[in-house]
């Protein structure tokens, strides 16, 4: 994981129960995939970082998005994953 912060991947409504592990693509690691309960629950949690890592076209013209969430371009990690102490708890979601 990139400099030790947490970084999960949350999937609305897919998951209900726990903590699950999957495969997000070709040649990744293992990454956490948390329940909507329990990131609803860490978004309360000071240090948590809600990003909404959809293609800028599908935030664009969604009419849902998470209260609070920052946007971030999936495309350029690179220049935005450092930004984030290491000590945060980054909640992604593209759903």
């Amino acid at each position: 994981m990139r400099r030790g912060v947490l970084v999960c991947i949350l999937v609305l409504g897919l998951f209900s129960l726990g903590v699950e592990y999957g495969k997000t693509g070709e040649g990744s690691q293992d990454v956490p995939i948390v329940s909507k309960e329990k990131a609803r629950a860490w978004m309360d949690s000071e240090g948590t970082v809600i990003l909404d890592v959809r293609p800028k076209d599908q935030w664009e013209y969604s009419q849902y998005k998470i209260q609070g969430a920052e946007y971030q371009d999936p495309q350029k990690i690179d220049q935005w994953a450092d930004s984030y102490s290491k000590d945060a708890r980054l909640v992604l979601y593209c759903a």
